[in-house]
């Protein structure tokens, strides 16, 4: 190969200030001997010369368990491109060829007749990867014996080996080849010509180096060579593969018009004379180098006789003798280009990013890797020191230049770990690729296989990458996010920011009991199901009982496919927010068991699958699971699994591993510590299902990712979960039962029970005090306290106030909220219980509650609570509404002796129709005016007995979580929200500039876009949500609200007015900035105005009609803070503009939204020795 002035200069080399002398050349590391034009300046005739050669499998060797399994080391299994590096070294003794005389003079020696030729060929057709444990097809994903290209692995393998000028010296031949076999007994023939010469020997897979020796009376012009598997004593075939065979023999020096040969010569004592005919040289371009004694001279070329000749001197050592026309017999290296090394050796940070150039630029200048990087070493994001590198340098610095190469990786991995002591994380950010699809030219040009980093063996480990030699786990905590474009970083960085602000919502049960949720998918079919379930079971009984506390909700499998209401239960589930998702059960890189489509949550849980292919990030597949859920705007924090085939007993033993590190004494680790501790116990084991688990186990995330820590515990009551049994007391009773739920909103207490101070207010104003110590949950427990009615100083309305830890013996955090919610209240603000306790009355007992009547003939059946009690009169209603108001409403009063009270009250029952009851002392009698207990039934003549709900006040019977019934329809339940705004610049201590209910609002700061403008809307019904992330063209950030940047152009000011005229009526709409911490930031407010010469209106003529008037002010003082608040269609709340860039703006405005889902519960149906059908018929009055 030739470098010439020209291309040295092009290349940003002075070479006009250099010196031959100055230069040296390196492949893999090591200094290759050149030859220089001149040992003086350099001008622009002169160049530079050296022997190139392709790349081989020399570095691929060290990913091989032992080297010595290497498939084809004469096939690189990422590239053939060699790279070399020139550098510059004044002043030192740089290796050249010398030059020697070619002295033809005095007595010459015999010419030599002959040369042994190699005739080799190269197999590389097919790729071949062992595989064990039979159909399980298992890999490992370090390079295993005999992984890599050679011929079809088969039963028969044959080649052509052509012979040419053959020179009969009366020596052997010698035949040499590289046979690998694969798994069984192996008797493998070798053919020479049809002819049996060898039978090899072997078992299992195996790779072994064969020299054969051939008479010189068996040469042929074309030697075939066939080996044939002939092993019968399994009924696996025998099958074989050649990646390397070659035959050397004595050849004659005919080269004719060649202008570049080579050739090899033995040792030799004595010099040694040449004569080569018909070369393509002459006396001025011939030239000779021998590699191996590192010299060059000029052949003499004889224009007469066309005979080129040279005299060797003795060698010690084989020469390689390389003869060529110094003109057309060279070529030009591929690409020269400037390479810079970096000194990493004291960087010494404890978060390291690995990413490719290529995404560093989203097209509009930003730099989210940089982003990713500022968000990790700010407060908010850990406090890490961190650094980037990029994988270019790597390939060059540690991989020897060498493209695409994985090993490069785990040798900067292995170089930075011994030098940065403080090193803790390796993120690499940027798709991968297993090896087998990246090889040729072809497969680079294919977009799907896109990739820019890449992973280690096939199936891709990451983990290897930062695993020391002979090790399986990595050395320090390792993840990657696949992503194929910078917009891709910027959703998954949105995503750990709103993950990471979790902790800092208000500590109430909405807020954070979702934090202790765990969901089990347990997967599978037939017994293996069963075996499945019983696993996730015992994990739940770790994770439940360890400091974490779960709330483990489990999910099956009722059929050979996940059917669609079990997958939209469980999509619901996990929008309401969970912790960790594990699955287990049967998986692939797109499927599993549980086919869970898409998500549309901002709440991000890990996944562990425990399932085969689920975590393989390396593939052309776009829609994988783990891709899905990592990189989409919604979906999980981190996916967690194994990239290639998994055992079952390993998975389990590795989830079980992982909650009880997670509950334990990694609590508030990082997943990447949790899961380099767990895999690390496996380094030394030989069980190939470990082994492989280990190897193979990705976590598609950042490592540094927490699964929501705790400060410590925060105890609180559940006021939704309150019982009181019976529900109607009456003071003949000795006691009743008042319980609810307390639960754990944190970590575990140190303390294994806390003291609950009661106050029981009775209805005279006596106040008993009870302390009721109970255990400490982890998540949840109920309080069940038997207290007494007090007989006659209880009748009346009584009320219970608790208190939690009242003595603070407990320290809960965070502090002071978690030590603020420790006192029973209603989520409208009122604290305590309330409840009557009755001395007289009684209750229905005919027809039963929600029962079924056929018969028109009805007696009405109610029971004394005291069954003794003197005779007195009780009042009966009826009627078709439960107000009792209705024209049909009939009554019947009459004096009872205590037992069964009866009434028939005669009247028409029309069908279908519901009707209530009741029954009361009479007031008189009470003291507190009419006790009414109450029940109901429905009339269907023909009817078996049953139970029955259809009509209103028989739904409001129910308990509803987040929906109610609105009118004589079902609605989802209103939550009330309280907006504040703080807007100002960008302030790194706070911020976030919307709070609502006084915690901060999603994750509406999006850094890499300042400035820019966010607008959101609150109401009617819902929060008007950015489905999509890019609703009406603004830039994909959260769906929580819409986020523009006006100075991007006239689209982006068109989508803020198209998003302002379709938020719905009556909606609290918000419109505000968010700058830099720069003021040469601009908004470019004084570009809005002309907009509506294309569109007919502007931001300001918009923002004007709903009733702003400051807003133009904007154009006089540039971009300074603004906030306006209105209701759609209605007036404008709130509007103000900032003095300066440096000014506050604050406000706050209240309003309500509905929920966007939730469930009801029935009263306890039955007992009933059979039940026989369940009808059901529900009308939808809004489809959508």
């Amino acid at each position: 190969y030739k470098i010439s002035y020209q291309e040295l200069s092009e290349a940003g080399i002075p070479a006009s200030e250099l010196r031959g002398t100055d230069f040296r050349l390196y492949l893999r590391g090591e200094e290759i001997t050149l030859f220089t034009s001149t040992d003086q300046l350099y001008s622009q005739e002169d160049y530079i010369l050296f022997f190139g050669k392709r790349n081989k499998g020399e570095l691929d060797g060290y990913m091989y368990d032992e080297r010595e399994s290497q498939l084809n080391p004469e096939y690189s299994l990422f590239t053939d491109t060699s790279m070399y590096f020139l550098t510059i070294y004044p002043g030192t003794i740089n290796k050249r060829f010398r030059y020697i005389e070619n002295d033809l003079g005095g007595n010459l020696p015999f010419k030599e007749d002959y040369y042994w030729h190699k005739q080799e060929k190269v197999n590389f057709s097919d790729h071949f990867k062992p595989t064990h444990d039979g159909t399980n097809n298992v890999t490992y994903s370090y390079l295993d014996m005999p992984e890599g290209y050679s011929s079809p692995m088969q039963q028969s393998n044959e080649f052509s080996l052509p012979v040419s000028n053959f020179h009969n010296s009366f020596e052997n031949a010698k035949l040499q080849f590289r046979l690998a076999t694969s798994i069984s007994a192996h008797k493998t023939d070798i053919l020479i010509n049809g002819n049996l010469s060898e039978t090899v020997i072997a078992n299992g897979y195996s790779v072994t180096d064969h020299i054969i020796e051939i008479e010189p009376g068996k040469i042929q012009p074309t030697m075939t060579i066939r080996f044939e598997g002939n092993d019968n004593t399994t009924a696996i075939i025998d099958r074989n593969s050649i990646p390397i065979i070659s035959l050397s023999y004595p050849r004659e020096f005919v080269f004719t018009d060649a202008d570049y040969i080579s050739f090899n010569l033995e040792t030799s004592l004595f010099k040694r004379f040449f004569e080569i005919p018909q070369l393509n040289l002459n006396q001025s371009n011939a030239f000779l180098l021998d590699l191996a004694n590192e010299y060059f001279l000029i052949p003499e070329y004889d224009v007469v006789t066309e005979l080129t000749r040279f005299l060797l001197p003795p060698s010690q050592k084989e020469n390689q003798v390389v003869i060529f026309n110094s003109t057309t017999g060279i070529k030009s290296a591929q690409i020269i280009e400037s390479r810079t090394f970096t000194d990493i050796s004291d960087i010494n940070v404890n978060y390291l990013i690995i990413t490719h150039p290529a995404l560093l630029d989203d097209g509009a200048g930003n730099n989210f890797v940089e982003d990713y990087a500022n968000y990790r070493s700010s407060l908010a994001g850990g406090n890490y020191t961190t650094h980037t590198v990029y994988i270019q340098d790597i390939y060059d610095q540690f991989g020897y230049g060498i493209a695409r190469h994985s090993q490069s990786l785990n040798n900067f991995s292995n170089y930075v770990r011994e030098r940065w002591s403080n090193l803790k994380y390796l993120f690499i950010i940027g798709k991968g690729r297993d090896y087998v699809e990246t090889r040729t030219k072809t497969q680079l040009e294919d977009p799907k296989n896109q990739f820019y980093i890449p992973t280690f063996g096939y199936h891709g480990a990451d983990g290897l990458i930062a695993a020391k030699s002979g090790t399986n786990a990595p050395a320090v905590s390792i993840g990657r996010i696949a992503v194929r474009t910078p917009d891709q970083i910027r959703e998954y960085l949105t995503k750990v920011q709103t993950h990471e602000d979790n902790l800092n919502y208000a500590q109430t049960i909405d807020e954070k009991a979702w934090m202790k949720k765990v969901i089990h998918l347990a997967g599978g079919s037939g017994n293996e199901s069963d075996v499945l379930k019983s696993y996730l079971d015992q994990m739940a009984d770790v994770i439940e009982n360890n400091c974490f506390g779960a709330n483990v909700v489990t999910y099956g499998r009722t059929s050979g496919t996940a059917t669609e209401a079990v997958t939209d239960k469980i999509i619901n589930d996990i929008e309401d927010g969970a912790s960790i998702i594990t699955f287990f059960g049967h998986s692939g890189v797109s499927t599993s068991d549980f086919n869970i489509g898409d998500l549309n949550n901002d709440k991000f849980p890990v996944f562990l699958s425990l399932g085969c292919y689920s975590g393989d990030i390396h593939t052309s597949v776009t829609t994988g699971q783990s891709e899905k859920f990592v990189l989409s705007p919604h979906g999980v924090i981190a996916f967690l699994a194994s990239s290639g085939t998994a055992y079952i007993t390993p998975q389990f033993i590795l989830g079980k591993d992982f909650y009880s590190r997670l509950g334990n004494e990694m609590y508030g680790a990082t997943i990447g510590e949790i899961f380099k501790d767990i895999l690390a116990q496996n380094n030394t084991n030989t069980s190939r299902p470990i082994q492989t688990l280990t190897q193979q186990f990705t976590i598609h995330g950042d490592p540094a990712v927490r699964i929501q820590p705790h400060a410590g515990p925060d105890f609180t009551f559940d006021y939704s979960t309150i019982r009181i049994e019976p529900a109607v007391i009456n003071s003949n009773e000795d006691h009743f039962v008042f319980s609810v739920d307390m639960i754990n909103l944190g970590r575990c207490s140190t303390q294994d029970s806390l003291d609950i101070k009661i106050l029981r207010k009775y209805p005279g104003g006596i106040i008993d005090t009870l302390i009721h110590r109970v255990p400490s949950p982890k998540y949840r427990h109920k309080v069940e306290l038997t207290l007494p009615t007090g007989k006659d100083a209880g009748v009346g309305l009584n009320s219970l106030h608790l208190t939690l830890d009242y003595n603070n013996v407990i320290e809960e955090l965070p502090a002071p909220a978690a030590e603020e919610n420790n006192i029973l209240i209603s989520d409208l603000g009122f604290e305590g219980y309330d409840f009557f306790i009755i001395s007289t009355g009684a209750k229905p007992v005919y027809p039963p509650e929600f029962g079924i009547v056929s018969s028109e003939d009805v007696k009405l059946l109610a029971s004394t609570f005291n069954y003794f009690s003197p005779r007195q009169e009780f009042v009966f209603q009826i009627d078709t509404t439960e107000l009792f108001n209705s024209p049909f409403l009939k009554q019947h009063k009459a004096a009872y002796d205590g037992g069964i009270l009866e009434w028939a009250p005669g009247v028409n029952l029309v069908e279908n129709s519901v009707y209530y009851w009741r029954v009361s002392p009479d007031s008189s009698s009470t003291g507190l005016g009419y006790i009414w207990a109450g029940s109901s039934f429905v009339y269907l003549p023909g009817s078996s007995e049953g139970w029955n709900q259809s009509h209103l006040y028989q739904y409001l019977k129910d308990e509803f979580n987040t929906m109610e019934m609105d009118g004589w329809e079902f609605d989802f339940g209103k939550i009330g929200v309280g907006l504040d705004f703080k807007i100002s610049k960008y302030n790194p201590t706070q911020p976030r500039m919307v709070f609502v209910n006084g915690q901060s609002f999603g994750s509406l700061s999006p850094s890499a876009h300042r400035p820019l403008i966010n607008i959101i809307a609150w109401g009617p019904k819902n929060h008007f949500y950015n489905r999509t992330l890019v609703g009406f063209g603004s830039i994909s950030h959260s769906n929580l609200g819409f986020t523009f940047k006006p100075q991007n152009g006239i689209s982006q000011r068109e989508g803020m007015i198209n998003m302002l005229e379709a938020a719905p009526d009556s909606s609290i709409v918000c419109f505000y900035t968010y700058l830099d911490d720069s003021p040469n930031k601009s908004l470019k407010p004084e570009e809005w105005a002309q907009d509506s010469i294309s569109l007919g209106k502007n931001v300001f003529s918009v923002l004007e009609s709903f009733g702003a008037k400051d807003i133009r002010k904007m154009v006089t003082k540039g971009t300074v803070p603004y906030l306006f608040i209105f209701k759609k269609g209605g007036k404008a709340l709130t509007e103000l503009i900032g003095k300066d860039f440096d000014d506050l703006l604050e406000a706050s405005q209240f309003t309500t939204v509905n929920y966007t889902s939730g469930n009801s519960t029935s009263t306890i149906i039955g007992p009933s020795t059979q039940w026989k059908n369940l009808d059901w018929n529900d009308e939808h009055k809004n489809p959508e």
